[in-house]
């Protein structure tokens, strides 16, 4: 089981006080090194400019800076106690930023193993939910993501849901994950057809400003949007050209858009 985990406007409602005792308790960062923390967070101010009219300015309450290198790192080290919880649980986890990935492997086919791996994970979820109450963060379950992995050769007619607090998880045949979309049997051909269809728009969009643009501009769009792509899907995920596109007939159109974009 993979369980893809969504957190509402996550590095937007991290309490300072919370981070700044988070820091000194569990990653000793004292003196000198956590005034500079504490001088990074607060007296920050925002302000809103439309059409040239500025609002009053307003002090940031919560949050971490974004678009910085320090932003990211200190979300992290303010969700650090979530392994813990995890951990205990026995889950297998991984962090990247504010994207949580959990996984359980279990027989489907034992029964008792089924609901007892089905028990463990709400009751982790459960926790989950309670600490992220306690450290105002929110997790977001409409966009909680639930994908049961097993072989083409063995499909599953019927796979359990989970029940998160009062909401329930239905199981999905597909779910993006950091920017990859994944599927039960590890195909990868979702992934395929959302680079193919990627590629197209890019594709009619170079073949309309086409009389606009030198070759060389247009051999480093194509380059950019499309060639890097395909290569991509090609190489790492074992997949042949033709299968890109729906039919020979699809096939052969957009390569006359391709020469067309070229030409």
């Amino acid at each position: 089981m993979f369980l893809l985990l969504d957190l509402s406007a996550a590095f937007d409602t991290i309490d300072r006080d919370i981070l700044l005792k988070r820091l000194n308790s569990k990653f000793s960062i004292r003196g000198t090194a956590l005034d500079w923390f504490c001088s990074c967070l607060t007296n920050r101010m925002q302000v809103v400019l439309i059409d040239g009219r500025k609002s009053q300015s307003r002090e940031l309450k919560c949050g971490v800076p974004q678009g910085s290198v320090l932003g990211p790192i200190l979300y992290l080290l303010y969700t650090a106690p979530l392994a813990d919880i995890l951990r205990f649980h026995d889950m297998q986890f991984h962090f990247y930023a504010d994207d949580i990935q959990l996984y359980i492997s279990f027989f489907v086919n034992d029964d008792l193993e089924l609901t007892s791996s089905i028990a463990k994970i709400e009751n982790c979820l459960s926790d989950l939910d309670k600490w992220m109450a306690l450290n105002k963060l929110k997790l977001n379950k409409d966009n909680t993501g639930l994908l049961y992995l097993y072989s083409k050769h063995n499909p599953q007619q019927s796979l359990p849901l989970l029940r998160f607090g009062s909401e329930v998880i239905q199981p999905s045949s597909s779910s993006r994950n950091i920017g990859v979309v994944f599927d039960s049997t590890m195909s990868m051909l979702p992934q395929v057809k959302s680079v193919r269809k990627s590629a197209l728009y890019h594709l009619r969009n170079i073949s309309r400003i086409r009389k606009l643009l030198s070759t060389k501009t247009t051999e480093t769009l194509v380059h950019a949007f499309l060639t890097s792509n395909l290569i991509t899907v090609t190489l790492f995920y074992t997949v042949s050209p033709n299968t890109l596109f729906r039919s020979p007939n699809q096939c052969r159109m957009q390569r006359l858009d391709l020469l067309h974009a070229l030409s």
